[in-house]
């Protein structure tokens, strides 16, 4: 099970690496984090939506994310110009 969990964290942590180079090199080029930020939230909540078959689950996610909204730190703003 370990093995299951140290494969999944380091995916986590792939995809996240992925994500962020490929936001970083799309603020810098267009300089508009607020549209790169909307339309990555909007491209996540459709994923949500795909995934989370019963409405009462995306509401739950949306939910959580906004109760944790408190707890999020801003970039660094040298990562990104």
């Amino acid at each position: 099970m370990k093995k299951i969990k140290k494969n999944k964290e380091l995916e986590l942590e792939i995809i996240y690496g992925e994500l962020f180079d490929k936001m970083v090199e799309l603020v810098l080029r267009t300089n508009e984090p607020q549209m790169v930020a909307s339309t990555m939230m909007a491209q996540s909540l459709r994923l949500y939506k795909t995934v989370f078959k019963h409405e009462g689950e995306f509401k739950e996610v949306i939910e959580t994310i906004m109760k944790k909204s408190k707890d999020i730190k801003p970039f660094n703003h040298q990562t990104l110009h």
